[in-house]
């Protein structure tokens, strides 16, 4: 997180605001006039730490964040039943408790998984033999001498305890 650098001027305006008028710009040191003061609010807009409602200028959040304080309103901390029950589930990543669990559920839950399809294995695999002759069709060397030749060209070189086909 990167702090936001304020010169002594744009500190001063802020620190009052915040202090004194609940974040409403109403005020600037005296060495400020005319012109410099536009430039400071359009400094401060620029970087979003002022926002304006049309008339006046308040402190943002980013504002309340370069001077380092607390945003206002932030200390309220609501929560409803959803960000309760979110809280208890992040507290306990191991499972639901005991008054949380549901047979129902954990029932639906076995039954959905027994029938999940298992990783292939070498003892489920289907074992190659005659029945799963080569794809001689989609061989390099099919397209220009044809996949009968190909075939009987694997057979010579498999030798005879092989049969490709």
């Amino acid at each position: 997180m990167t702090t936001t650098q304020l010169t002594p001027a744009q500190h001063a305006i802020l620190a009052h605001a915040v202090e004194h008028t609940s974040g409403k710009i109403d005020w600037f040191p005296d060495n400020i006039k005319g012109g410099a003061r536009k430039k400071v609010l359009d400094g401060l807009f620029n970087r979003a730490l002022i926002t304006t409602d049309g008339t006046d200028w308040f402190v943002a959040a980013e504002g309340y964040d370069a001077l380092g304080l607390p945003r206002p309103g932030l200390n309220k901390k609501v929560t409803g039943q959803f960000e309760a029950n979110l809280d208890q589930i992040i507290a306990n990543p191991e499972g639901a408790s005991a008054a949380t669990s549901d047979p129902e559920l954990e029932a639906a839950v076995t039954a959905a998984e027994a029938t999940w399809v298992k990783p292939r294995t070498r003892e489920n695999s289907t074992p190659r033999g005659r029945n799963h002759r080569p794809d001689l069709h989609r061989h390099r060397l099919a397209g220009a001498h044809g996949a009968r030749h190909l075939r009987r060209s694997l057979q010579e070189n498999a030798g005879p305890e092989h049969r490709l086909g």
